[in-house]
């Protein structure tokens, strides 16, 4: 399972932007209050961090590399004993601050698959978590659909899209179809956590597929208004 921005990276609730975030403090403030050290994601006493107390809750701020907004979560810690070999395992990420903000796709994205992201979105902030399961998947089908996937299931879809997209892509599509189907044909609840991550693969796909092929044609297309402007009339030739 990942967690909300594990690997110091993830999608800020502030820009919407996938931004690292740096590491400020990590306050414990549960079976004791006190001040760690800036390096939240060390659980190893091997490490300058010193390791998380058994049964902790701990709320770590972050900011963001992009818009340099704070961002806070609090995490929870499993019972271990480092003396009888268990070592600390993160059992939840959760977000503080900020409330949890509306998940949007790239505006380069179809609006139906939009629209479906939005609303999973908000199914996600209120806690309605299978509901935002289906609605992914949905936003991913409608995705597959667009890319020119075919077949009689979603899985089928997919797997026709193997020659023009990458492996880890289309896992991540495959991540999104099983949590969806899960979560409607099974009864299924993920955590938040889970869900969070389906979302932000979602994202990554779509930044993939829609906002980074815009963003090189909108560059391509200024390099030749330069080229042209720079060799005057006879540029089109």
């Amino acid at each position: 399972m990942e967690y909300l921005f594990e690997n110091m990276a993830g999608v800020c609730p502030h820009c919407q932007a996938y931004a690292a975030m740096d590491p400020e403090s990590r306050i414990e403030i549960y079976p004791r209050y006190a001040h760690l050290d800036e390096e939240p994601y060390r659980p190893s006493p091997t490490n300058d961090s010193p390791p998380p107390t058994s049964g902790a809750r701990e709320i770590v701020v972050m900011q963001c590399h992009r818009c340099e907004q704070p961002v806070t979560v609090m995490d929870t810690w499993s019972e271990h004993q480092w003396d009888e070999g268990t070592e600390p395992r993160r059992l939840s990420r959760t977000l503080v601050y900020p409330l949890a903000a509306v998940r949007h796709l790239p505006e380069e994205a179809p609006e139906k698959m939009r629209s479906l992201y939005r609303e999973a979105s908000l199914c996600e902030s209120a806690g309605a978590l299978r509901a935002a399961g289906v609605l992914y998947r949905a936003a991913t089908e409608e995705m597959v659909e667009d890319q020119g996937g075919t077949g009689r299931d979603l899985k089928a879809k997919i797997n026709s899209l193997t020659p023009r997209l990458d492996a880890e892509l289309l896992e991540d599509l495959h991540e999104s179809r099983l949590v969806g189907n899960d979560s409607i044909h099974v009864g299924v609840q993920y955590a938040a956590e889970e869900i969070a991550d389906v979302a932000e693969l979602l994202w990554e796909a779509a930044f993939v597929l829609y906002e980074q092929p815009a963003q090189k044609a909108s560059m391509r297309a200024a390099r030749k208004a330069r080229h042209d402007a720079a060799r005057g009339p006879r540029a089109a030739s």
